[in-house]
């Protein structure tokens, strides 16, 4: 080169491209072999290698308008909440409804996964819906329901493990389930509305004519009769159900329903006070079983459809679950029936009213509630509530009797009699002195691991408590 001549900025281009070219160079991945698949968490690479490992849960909302069964006006779309097997790619269970999927949603679904699942003729199964049984891990997103204390106790409960996903695209397997479902079952019915609100269809919601009950049937035949059946992806030789089957380590456990019921109710603690009391939610529970705790910090859970009696435990410690301590009951309502939902109208109207909430005030204004629900029932939402419960009295998936004996309906009384021979029925009598003193089904084997529960005989633990 020239003293005083340099080559061109083109010639110096060539050069250095020359040189990064191959640096810079993208190839496609092949993908990664089927026997050794990964999923990244926050915490750990989890390797894929057999089933009932890893599930994956996540929800949606589903993109179609479902209608109220009894005066046929449109209500809603609905929101699904699903359980996977990443090593086969089964649905291992569902659960379906109005509400914004939390953390009780995703209970429900887990529940209907782990356990063995039996339908009616209605749902036309030609198959089996053979999958259940507990993971090993179970892999989210990080939403605030799956980082919840609920959810944390369930693990503690049932001895799995929780994990969050490092990067959105580990949760490729069950997003993609969703789009199948809105393309290839959803957009056949009427009142679809696609995707988004620019593309809906005009005449979305004329045309919607599905219930709740229809929509779970219906879902239900695809994953059982159709998506579970297909070939998984990258081993063309086996169905998803036969790969599901062939690398179970051990024979699925089968639960006591009674004790993954207790397992999947609500959790909050609580400090215990003076003469082994309570404050929960405004209201006042004692029991003499606290009356040694006083000054502990306690577990308590619930079921929300009625919080007139509590579960007490003691705290988890060391990756323990708590032991049970007994029941604490709500003063003055301990024979009346009070869901979380109407505790929380009769606060905000008493609030309103300006008057003290306390557990006289809340007894006495139950003697009112029926004519506000009336008027309420004509908004979307309380018709939404309305379709919600049917369709949950209707379900096949268990027939296991509810928590408390306030919850059983007549017909679901009239199933579970032979077996709870000894509950008392619900009084509804209202207590009009505040002054008053408090009261104190499978076949297969079953596996020695079971939830840790200090409830042995669910016959004699409603014997002696109700």
């Amino acid at each position: 080169m020239v003293l005083g001549k340099f080559p061109s900025h083109v010639t110096v281009y060539k050069v250095i491209n020359f040189h990064l070219d191959p640096v810079n160079t993208r190839v496609r991945h092949p993908g990664s072999p089927a026997e050794r698949e990964i999923i990244q968490t926050t915490e750990e690479i989890l390797a894929i290698t057999h089933s009932n490992q890893i599930w994956q849960a996540d929800h949606t909302k589903l993109d179609i308008l479902l209608i109220d069964d009894q005066d046929g006006e449109v209500i809603g779309r609905p929101y699904i909440t699903l359980v996977m097997d990443s090593y086969s790619g089964c649905v291992t269970g569902l659960y379906l409804g109005y509400e914004s999927a939390g953390s009780h949603e995703v209970a429900l679904a887990l529940r209907h996964a782990m356990l063995p699942k039996h339908y009616s003729s209605e749902y036309k199964l030609q198959k089996e819906w053979d999958i259940f049984g507990v993971p090993e891990y179970l892999v989210t997103d990080r939403a605030k329901e799956f980082k919840s204390e609920h959810l944390k106790q369930i693990s503690l409960q049932l001895d799995f493990k929780r994990r969050l996903r490092a990067f959105p695209s580990a949760g490729g397997l069950i997003e993609t389930i969703f789009d199948k479902i809105n393309k290839e079952v959803l957009s056949l019915f009427g009142g679809y509305t696609g995707s988004s609100v620019e593309e809906r269809p005009k005449n979305a919601e004329k045309t919607a004519y599905l219930t709740l009950d229809q929509l779970e049937k219906i879902l239900v035949r695809y994953f059982v009769d159709h998506y579970n059946q297909h070939y998984y992806p990258k081993v063309k030789q086996l169905k998803r159900i036969e790969r599901w089957k062939s690398m179970l380590l051990v024979e699925p456990e089968v639960f006591d329903e009674r004790e993954l019921d207790i397992c999947l109710m609500k959790a909050t603690y609580r400090n215990v006070e003076k003469y082994g009391s309570i404050n929960f939610k405004g209201l006042v529970y004692q029991g003499d079983c606290l009356v040694k705790y006083q000054g502990q910090k306690i577990s308590l859970r619930y079921d929300q459809r009625n919080i007139v009696i509590l579960l007490a435990y003691t705290r988890p410690s060391n990756g323990q679950p708590g032991e049970f301590i007994g029941f604490a009951r709500a003063r003055e309502l301990e024979k009346e029936r009070l869901s979380f939902g109407e505790l929380n109208y009769i606060k905000k109207k008493l609030r309103e009213e300006a008057k003290e909430v306390d557990n006289s005030s809340i007894l006495n204004e139950r003697l009112n509630i029926v004519e506000d629900v009336e008027e309420g029932r004509k908004s979307r939402r309380k018709r939404q509530r309305k379709a919600q419960e049917k369709h949950a009295r209707k379900s096949n998936k268990s027939k296991v009797v509810e928590m408390f004996p306030e919850n059983v309906t007549p017909d679901e009384a009239a199933i579970t009699q032979e077996n709870f021979t000894s509950a008392p029925t619900t009084s509804q009598k209202v207590v009009n002195s505040i002054n008053k003193q408090d009261k104190p089904e499978a076949n297969r084997t079953v596996k020695a691991r079971r939830p840790r529960v200090e409830v042995q005989n669910w016959n004699q633990f409603v014997k002696d408590n109700w």
